[in-house]
């Protein structure tokens, strides 16, 4: 009973502070295997614990782990366990022998993957392959990641004559305090790439879906019970776009959007304080190093992405 509190306690640590659930999860399984109590900071056993995941983990993978542990257990001499002299010792160990690099050496051109898009004709799809076209226009629009498509608040959704608005209703990756983030779309010319008239046309094509189980979220599944989608389905969604326009998914991932839409926008003059602010990003070093890649260079964001060169509307 004691330990399912504990258990209890930590889990509601992990969802005030964000740090990934997966991890704990991870720490408690290696921690029974080995006989050691989960809740224990013994600094021997923590050390073991982050320098074993380095073998078959990324430095940034371990770093997620580092922070849940600080999170969840108590102090050792004053330090949270994680910023302890002898864990950093260890963690510039690990980066000095695994440095972060990026996971992609360029990015995919954005403007085939709308030419793609634009052959599709909000009414004539699918109730899977709309999601999958707005999945992807807001994706690009945004810089969302997927989990942020995921927590889009059907219920906020305004439309306007030239805009429409709408609200998370779960804080970002990367957001530590603050009230719940809204954003605001603006309506293009080419319907067929318009991101306000796809979504529009979603939720018409979804209204009939809808129920007690479902009202709060704006992506659903496509089948069954129609229950709100994860990230990992909205990923799937845009992975299949990619695919169907011909870009490597073995090398791509749905998470690609947030680089190539960024590096679309920088290479046509928006600033990089701009890019930053709608990607949410961290730091601009974090930006530079794992998402910006230049593209050929031949005022608002969204315009300036879903504006194909060369495509007339």
């Amino acid at each position: 009973m004691q330990s399912r509190l504990v258990y209890g306690v930590v889990f509601a640590v992990l969802d005030g502070c964000q740090p990934d659930g997966s991890a704990w999860r991870i720490w408690a399984d290696w921690c029974v295997g080995r006989g050691s109590d989960p809740m224990c900071n013994d600094l021997i056993v923590v050390t073991a614990f982050l320098a074993e995941q380095s073998r078959s983990k990324s430095y940034s993978t371990v770093k997620v782990y580092r922070s849940t542990l600080s999170a969840t257990l108590e102090k050792v001499e004053g330090f949270p366990v994680g910023q302890h002299p002898k864990i950093l010792l260890l963690m510039k160990g690990i980066y000095n022998k695994k440095p972060p690099a990026a996971k992609y050496d360029s990015v995919w051109d954005v403007d085939t993957v709308l030419s793609h898009l634009k052959t599709k004709e909000n009414a004539a799809l699918s109730l899977c392959a709309l999601a999958s076209k707005l999945a992807t226009l807001l994706a690009l629009a945004t810089l969302f990641r997927a989990s942020d498509l995921a927590s889009v608040n059907l219920k906020s959704i305004i439309f306007a004559e030239k805009r429409v608005s709408f609200a998370l209703n779960r804080p970002r990756k990367a957001q530590k305090a603050g009230s719940l983030q809204s954003f605001s779309l603006e309506k293009l010319d080419d319907e067929l790439l318009d991101p306000v008239a796809c979504l529009r046309a979603y939720i018409l094509k979804t209204e009939v879906f809808r129920g007690p189980h479902n009202e709060g979220s704006l992506f659903i599944s496509s089948v069954g019970q129609h229950n709100p989608v994860e990230s990992v389905t909205i990923s799937g969604w845009i992975k299949q776009v990619l695919r169907e326009a011909g870009m490597d998914i073995n090398m791509f991932s749905a998470h690609s959007t947030r680089g190539a839409a960024a590096s679309k926008a920088i290479a046509a003059g928006i600033s990089v304080d701009t890019v930053l602010r709608a990607g949410h990003w961290a730091s601009a070093s974090t930006f530079r190093k794992f998402y910006h890649r230049e593209v050929p260079t031949d005022p608002s964001l969204v315009g300036i992405v879903l504006q194909p060169e060369g495509i007339s509307s």
